[in-house]
């Protein structure tokens, strides 16, 4: 378990972000493709509640995150749980419907992904609906101070999921 904060800036083009991330002296991570898929109770007891319930395919397996909500400013806070299951992604997603729970939203992205000398972690996803810059730090305070590192003002911030940003419901 770990609190997670995060901001998100939707981006024209990506290259401006690299260029600044470099002279930052971000290190690059990697890079894959995730599929993300969120699941909920028929009547969206989790949603209602605020707690985020998906299951990511990503090049290294499946990864299952629960993050309920965390009270901040400025920022996106969660209190995130997650594990990686020895199974695929068949096996957990049949897991989590003899619970109850069916996939409500599911999205791909494409993640490139830096850690800043700060700690923050700096991802450009690439979704069906263009470019964001996804933050995430382990308080407000660091995350804003490298969103202005980068160019970025809090007025541009963007604390929604990507359900909500690409069409969905979720928050």
């Amino acid at each position: 378990m770990k609190d997670e904060y995060e901001i998100k800036f939707r981006l024209d083009s990506p290259d401006a972000l690299i260029e600044a991330l470099a002279a930052a002296g971000a290190e690059f991570l990697g890079e894959g493709y995730e599929t993300n898929h969120i699941f909920d109770t028929p009547d969206g007891a989790l949603k209602a509640r605020g707690v985020l319930l998906r299951l990511r395919e990503e090049p290294r397996g499946v990864l299952l995150t629960v993050k309920e909500p965390l009270e901040c400013v400025g920022v996106k806070g969660r209190r995130e749980h997650e594990f990686r299951p020895g199974a695929g992604y068949r096996e957990v997603a049949a897991m989590l419907a003899a619970l109850g729970y069916g996939e409500t939203f599911r999205y791909r992205k494409h993640r490139r992904s830096w850690r800043l000398p700060c700690g923050v972690t700096a991802c450009l996803d690439e979704l069906r609906t263009g470019f964001f810059l996804e933050l995430e730090g382990g308080s407000p305070e660091v995350v804003l101070t490298a969103a202005a590192e980068l160019g970025f003002t809090p007025g541009q911030g963007l604390v929604q999921g990507y359900p909500s940003l690409i069409g969905g419901d979720r928050s």
